[in-house]
């Protein structure tokens, strides 16, 4: 299997610090999605990495800002903040994810953020059914995100690891996804990838007939409607990593005489499987009443800045 280098850097490391001593807690992506010729750009991390709480305390969002460390086009990274009030969650706070339009992010005209888009409107397993991918058991997938024992000194240097559905999202899971159905991934690797885009090789080498599909490179956005470059790469959006089990299964390790039950120092280790939200939770929550309300505010000054009033029903997204 081969990955193209440019899919790592649609990433970015959420964390807490600044540009000399940051700390990676886990990972966000961007992706963006197109309506009434407008490109909005989101910032998609696992819930627990921005409000580690939500579950016992709904009501208590966090105070404190957590910093994203996004790529330059110079070759160095920069670390930015990112306002606890500008993070839309699901309703249910079971459901592990959550998202920012990018434009929230609070950095500079000269910061020339290098951040590649996912385009949610083609490069999903959902706009794809499963048998036209052939999605099944053992499928090869990898997983771009931050390895947090060498995120980069001087920029993000996301890792790729290859591995494999283990389990289809038939049932929930209920040490991580209590709620909704979720992926099982065999990954063969350490923890650390919370908020990792997990993608579905479709390399025509692999398996016949299988299409390939567009990638977007560089950053769009409502506002500045700025030009950009297509990809098309032979990957799928699959979902995103939420949780690594690690459990200590230690009645597994027995002592040479059978006598007494001895755990091994590897009973720790992680058990090389992950969980993984579906797509379709992503697409759930920017489809949300508050995503839709703020694209809809995003619309209206759009127009006022134009001085335009067309005749629009927002709603309904018809002219």
């Amino acid at each position: 299997m081969q990955v193209d280098d440019r899919v790592r850097f649609c990433t970015g490391f959420i964390g807490q610090g600044t540009n000399e001593d940051f700390c990676a807690h886990g990972t966000c992506f961007c992706v963006h999605l197109i309506e009434e010729d407008f490109t909005f750009d989101y910032l998609i991390s696992a819930q627990h990495l921005l409000w580690p709480n939500r579950k016992k305390n709904p009501e208590r969002p966090p105070d404190s800002a957590m910093v994203v460390r996004l790529n330059t086009i110079k070759g160095t990274s920069r670390v930015l903040s990112t306002p606890p009030n500008k993070w839309i969650y699901p309703d249910d706070p079971s459901i592990d994810v959550c998202a920012m339009r990018f434009n929230e992010l609070v950095h500079g005209p000269t910061d020339e953020l290098d951040v590649r888009s996912i385009n949610l409107n083609t490069m999903i397993v959902g706009s794809h059914n499963a048998r036209s991918v052939g999605l099944c058991l053992g499928d090869e997938v990898f997983i771009c995100g931050a390895f947090v024992g060498r995120v980069g000194y001087r920029k993000n240097i996301p890792i790729v690891r290859i591995a494999n559905i283990a389990a289809m999202p038939e049932e929930v899971i209920d040490f991580a996804s209590p709620k909704k159905p979720a992926y099982l991934i065999e990954t063969r690797s350490l923890g650390g990838t919370s908020g990792s885009p997990v993608f579905l090789n479709l390399q025509s080498t692999r398996v016949q007939g299988r299409q390939e599909h567009g990638f977007q490179v560089g950053m769009t956005s409502a506002k500045t409607q700025k030009s950009t470059t297509h990809l098309v790469l032979p990957y799928l959006l699959l979902g995103m990593i939420i949780f690594i089990h690690g459990g200590n299964y230690s009645q597994e390790f027995v002592s040479e005489d059978d006598s007494e039950i001895h755990p091994l120092q590897d009973a720790e280790f992680n058990a090389g499987i992950a969980v993984a939200l579906p797509i379709s939770a992503i697409t759930d929550l920017l489809n949300s009443d508050k995503a839709k309300e703020g694209r809809m505010d995003e619309f209206r000054k759009k127009q006022k800045q134009s001085g335009a009033h067309p005749e629009r029903d927002l709603t309904s997204g018809r002219c």
